[in-house]
């Protein structure tokens, strides 16, 4: 599905309900998900976030600049960010199966709207800018409203791909940074932060915490997680839900409001399939499991094991690094954690993937056959779910191989009092291996294509003959270091 965010900032902070005419504008408009309203009481301005299709969106985006040209009066306005509108900015960023160009074509059809029907002048900037000189907002913002028209071009700083500005705040006794970032990519949020704690303590003061002001990309917040763990010479290798807490501390997210990660983050505000089985607590999987229907089955427990396997060697290499004694280990089990946390996720995703597509060959069964048309119907869902339904397990097989080296290598260099853990590892994934194989091979049978079958049984046997070798060979090391204890 074709996702843009939009986030157009108002120049009104104050009056709740002309920011109340404004975002109800963007809430009446199919399609469009409103996802945040962050009103800022010294700036006089308001930042929305919100997302949806194109199409949507860019309707929504309109009838919220009409609105805002009609309720707030910039002759009147008075902040301390810099305005140049009643609608200030109003930036496009992509999500799913859109890319920037497209979200420039966006914007630049906006604009035309905007100018031709409401009359108001429009600016393009950044990617969207049709001259250089426009392309960098403070260029455009000098003077501000009571400026236009006219242009300067400011001294860039130490990063690009970043705007600020700052200003005291009398209500609080502080100063504070205003900072837009336009590529996180390019430049970091926590390079950012260390930065300005850098400047500051060379003035005599404390950066105290930070704010986010409408939301973040997910990977904005995982980089700045494995930035600080790196940095207290801890693996970067766990959960992601562990990299945004260690995120949110360092970053001091939580200084002013609490941050929460469900809200602020933009991944966690767009709708996901709903993941029944790896939602459930362990009594609640194996009592599932232990019923008398079909799936969930082998398939969904290789996945599980798979998972197991990954979880384990990451925690070997997590109690390896920063230990004395192992420092030439760090750095290549660093990475083995991460890897492993990577290869935990795709194989917890495969539990529920292996039972939906054995209940959609189910399914594809018990389609109607009473025409040609309909057997020509159910002939063609049967073999696409029968492939689906061996692809699954294939590709948790594949994975399989790679966790078991994983394995190996936390038994070879690992802490040798997790030894057994390593061997744990080994023997879950020889576990996952095994049983994906099996059924990949209870699910050729169904499938009429012959090309595909020998192909995918031929990669099978060979992948399967690969992991059961590393698995003994794992398994040797592992009862090697236990005699020695």
């Amino acid at each position: 599905m074709k996702l843009v965010e939009c986030v157009p900032n108002f120049s009104e902070g104050r009056d709740r309900d002309k920011i109340q005419a404004i975002t109800k504008e963007i809430e009446s408009t199919p399609g469009v998900k409103l996802l945040d309203v962050d009103p800022g009481e010294s700036t006089n301005r308001t930042v929305v976030t919100f997302i949806g299709p194109p199409e949507a969106v860019l309707e929504a985006a309109f009838k919220a600049i009409g609105k805002a040209a009609e309720v707030i009066d910039m002759g009147r306005h008075k902040g301390a960010h810099s305005r140049i509108g009643a609608t200030d900015v109003c930036p496009f960023v992509p999500l799913s199966e859109v890319t920037m160009d497209d979200c420039v074509q966006l914007a630049h059809a906006l604009g035309k709207r905007v100018a031709a029907e409401l009359g108001i002048p429009v600016y393009f900037y950044e990617e969207a800018a049709l001259k250089p000189e426009r392309r960098n907002l403070a260029a455009i913002r000098a003077g501000e409203y009571e400026g236009l028209p006219g242009l300067t071009i400011k001294v860039p700083g130490k990063f690009t791909h970043l705007k600020a500005v700052g200003w005291y705040i009398e209500d609080y006794g502080i100063a504070q940074l205003s900072i837009n970032f336009t590529n996180y990519k390019v430049t970091p949020v926590h390079a950012v932060f260390d930065e300005v704690v850098r400047l500051a303590e060379m003035l005599g003061l404390r950066v105290t915490g930070s704010e986010l002001v409408g939301l973040i990309p997910k990977e904005a917040l995982l980089a700045a997680g494995r930035y600080y763990l790196d940095k207290q010479r801890k693996s970067p290798g766990v959960p992601e839900e562990e990299l945004i807490r260690t995120a949110v501390l360092s970053l001091g997210l939580s200084d002013i409001v609490p941050f929460d990660p469900k809200k602020k983050i933009i991944e966690n505000q767009v709708e996901q399939p709903k993941k029944r089985l790896i939602g459930m607590s362990l009594r609640e999987f194996a009592d599932e499991l232990s019923m008398d229907s079909p799936a969930p089955g082998g398939g969904s427990a290789a996945a599980l094991c798979g998972a197991l396997s990954a979880s384990l060697s990451s925690m070997v290499a997590n109690l390896t690094v920063g230990k004395k004694g192992y420092e030439k280990a760090w750095k290549d089990l660093k990475q083995a954690a991460g890897r492993a946390q990577k290869l935990k996720d795709a194989c917890l995703a495969s539990v529920d993937l292996d039972t939906a597509a054995f209940n959609k060959l189910m399914d594809a069964y018990r389609l109607p056959k009473a025409s040609e048309e309909q057997i020509k119907e159910r002939d063609e869902a049967v073999r696409s779910a029968a492939m689906e339904a061996t692809l699954v397990p294939f590709d948790v097989l594949d994975k399989s191989v790679e966790l078991l080296k994983l394995a190996k290598k936390v038994a070879q260099k690992g802490n040798r009092n997790s030894v057994s853990d390593a061997g744990v590892a080994g023997q879950a994934g020889r576990a996952a291996a095994a049983g994906a194989y099996y059924n990949i091979r209870i699910n050729l049978p169904s499938i009429e294509d012959r090309e595909f079958r020998s192909r995918i049984t031929k990669q099978a046997v060979r992948l399967k003959k690969r992991a059961l070798r590393l698995a003994d060979e794992i398994n040797k090391m592992v009862e090697k270091e236990l005699k020695k204890m």
